[in-house]
């Protein structure tokens, strides 16, 4: 029996999509634009943390500006597709969110 080239297309289309979309990656494509900049960096943090604190973004902008320079860096960061991967990075293995004192 002979399966239908369009019928494969439409199966591995499913199977693409199910993979995309389970992996999280969605939402790392549809839903967010990437900057390069501390300000694109920090939002994308503050919005995995679920809040909207002003002061929060102050103080990461801030210490991203000490930290990086290179446009490249801060936009493999804002891609980064599960929010644990994006909070541990900014807060390291202390969980020290930026404006805290170690």
């Amino acid at each position: 029996m002979r399966v239908p080239r369009s019928l494969l297309l439409v199966v591995a289309c499913w199977l693409l999509t199910t993979v995309f979309v389970s992996c999280g990656s969605r939402q790392a494509v549809f839903n967010r634009r990437i900057t390069g900049t501390c300000e694109g960096a920090c939002n994308r943090y503050v919005a995995c943390k679920g809040t909207d604190s002003t002061k929060l973004v102050n103080a990461c902008v801030a210490e991203c500006q000490e930290m990086f320079s290179g446009e490249e860096g801060l936009k493999a960061f804002e891609s980064l597709p599960r929010c644990e991967d994006v909070i541990s990075f900014v807060e390291g293995d202390k969980g020290r969110a930026p404006g805290t004192t170690p």
